[in-house]
């Protein structure tokens, strides 16, 4: 099984307790590092924090991890937060580095996740909650985005010098790496940034790795051949010609193209001119200075072989009068010969204003003067210290300061205003008795984009609730009026009575538009013409004061048991059945 087939693995992480949703994730891990592969690490892990599956992938002699190697796909992960742990192993199975790296997966989202190990944390301990970070310990967040805190790097100039000549500081994506000069070591022989040229590890022949190993990175992506998945231009960080012998380059992508721009000086004793005779002498960087010291020759007398060096560059005989250097390039020097062999003697002054010795030029600092928050062009300076002669045969030093235009990368930092919530909306409530809705706003969020602020909006939301318990929600109904009864407490031929009807209100309750009824009464009047009225069967009704047959025909009072209704009211009957005759 090739190694690429062996990273497409199912990476199992269905038992991770992670808060997700439906959606299922892919996770693309690549390792950055100025360690030596092979050498100081022969492989790197990834694994998931909380699940017990561990990705190895075994490292090989000569693979480019300070450009980034793909080590790692982890599919089918669970979205919500996850807790990545990626390390570097020594061949003896130690532990070298270590990373974790926080994460919010969303579904469909697949973001390709960089591990980067410097070595400048070698040995450094920092404190629960926080992370090294090119040598120094900083929060854990700052880690995870560098630029953020105002961190990470500009240009080569702003990291750390290797100790070894052979190498020399990279400033990738805003992370400084140590990277080696090419050519500067001989054939099997690499450059260790610690050691200097080192032999290369046996077995090594810089080659193919076996299976064909990790393809440039990039394209280890789906495995749809489609473009690279790094995002970086391969010569992105590498060294390049910026022009100067004594004045590294490398190739800057800040602006997304690379761009050859200074690194700063070449290592101390750097070759920069050779010698051009036997009476030249060569010149070799001075580890401060961009620029090639001054052209210097073999001192006067020097034995040559045509004679003797005239302090000039050249050789032949003695000759009286010939110029040469007196060792002070402020000085005109005329031969003089005794017992044949030539030196020099001062016989004028130099000019005034001739250069003397090559410039000093010092490092750029740092990149300045941005015309506002988004813009990505600006200036830096340096001192340039020149050296001209003052006329009286000394080599007199000027100090001035140089001004150079340098580039930073400001996409994705917050501009403007920021982050600008918009007012909220009403509250969307269906109903006049609903508790329970949601409202929403829009924010518009300032970022910088290819030099210029430029905004983007979103939609926000929040629920919202009240209490409409107790508030009417329609109309009252009062309901009509039943029929007037009589009170049967009176007496059967009273007219008093009493109306009742169901009234029925509408309150809110618990959300809901709910009826509630009561039932009311009140007094009335009714004509009782008609009504029977009680007492023995011989008994009459009333009507007016009277008994008149057997119904009452108007209000009136009712004879008792042992009485008889005549015109003039109710007669006694004695007892017995006495009728009136009026």
């Amino acid at each position: 099984m090739t190694r690429i087939a062996r990273l497409a693995l199912l990476f199992a992480l269905s038992s991770l307790a992670a808060c997700g949703g439906d959606g299922r994730a892919t996770v693309r891990v690549d390792a950055r590092t100025d360690y030596v592969p092979g050498v100081e690490f022969s492989q790197v892990t990834v694994a998931v924090v909380g699940s017990s599956d561990t990705i190895s992938y075994p490292v090989s002699f000569g693979e480019d991890f300070v450009r980034g190697i793909r080590v790692a796909n982890l599919d089918d992960l669970a979205t919500g937060q996850v807790v990545l742990r990626g390390r570097l192993i020594a061949p003896d199975g130690s532990l070298l580095a270590e990373r974790e790296m926080d994460l919010v997966l969303e579904a469909g989202v697949n973001p390709i996740q960089p591990f980067v190990f410097s070595r400048l944390c070698r040995n450094v301990s920092c404190e629960a909650g926080d992370t090294c970070y090119e040598g120094e310990c900083v929060n854990q967040d700052c880690a995870d985005d560098p630029e953020s805190c105002g961190l990470g790097c500009q240009s080569a100039a702003d990291c750390t010098a290797p100790t070894a000549t052979c190498a020399q500081p990279l400033c990738d994506e805003g992370a400084c790496f140590i990277g080696s000069e090419a050519g500067a070591c001989a054939a099997e022989e690499f450059c260790h940034p610690d050691r200097g040229c080192t032999p290369e590890p046996d077995g090594s022949d810089m080659g193919t790795p076996e299976d064909m190993g990790i393809p440039d990175p990039g394209d280890l992506g789906p495995e749809d051949l489609g473009p690279p998945d790094m995002g970086l231009d391969p010569s992105c960080g590498q060294p390049c010609d910026f022009g100067g012998a004594c004045e590294l380059g490398v190739f800057d992508c800040a602006e997304g193209s690379p761009v050859c721009v200074s690194a700063g000086p070449a290592p101390v004793d750097t070759s920069c001119r050779a010698a051009a005779g036997e009476c030249d002498l060569p010149e070799f960087c001075t580890g401060s200075s961009t620029e090639c010291p001054t052209d210097e020759f073999a001192a006067t007398g020097t034995t040559c072989a045509a004679g003797f060096c005239d302090g000039l560059g050249s050789c032949g005989s003695c000759e009286p009068g010939a110029a040469c250097s007196t060792g002070n390039p402020c000085e005109i020097g005329s031969t003089v010969c005794v017992g044949g062999e030539p030196t020099c003697e001062r016989s004028a002054d130099v000019a005034a204003g001739v250069t003397c010795a090559a410039d000093d030029i010092g490092s750029w600092g740092s990149c300045g003067g941005f015309g506002s928050t988004c813009d990505t062009t600006g200036t830096r300076s340096r001192s340039v210290t020149s050296h001209t002669c003052n006329g009286s045969g000394t080599c007199a030093p000027s100090t001035t300061s140089e001004t150079g235009a340098c580039s930073r990368s400001t996409n994705g930092n917050s501009c403007g205003d920021g982050v600008v919530p918009g007012p909220w909306g009403s509250c969307g409530y269906t109903t006049q008795c609903d508790e329970s809705a949601s409202r929403s706003r829009t924010v518009t969020t300032y970022t910088c984009s290819a030099g210029d602020c430029t905004s983007t909006s979103m939609n926000e939301s929040e629920s919202c609730n009240r209490d409409t318990d107790g508030q009417e929600c329609a109309p009252d109904d009062p309901g009509a009026w039943g029929t007037c009864l009589q009170n049967r407490s009176l007496e059967d031929c009273s007219d008093e009575g009493t109306q009742t009807r169901t009234a029925t209100v509408y309150d809110c309750v618990a959300g809901t538009c709910t009826p509630s009824s009561e039932d009311q009464s009140r007094s009335c009047t009714f004509d009782a013409t008609g009504r029977t009225c009680s007492g023995p069967a011989w008994a009459f009704p009333c009507s007016k004061y009277r008994c008149a047959g057997t119904s009452c025909n108007n209000i009136g009072d009712t004879c008792l048991s042992d009485e008889m209704c005549c015109e003039s009211g109710c007669q006694s009957s004695g007892g017995g059945m006495s009728l009136c005759f009026e």
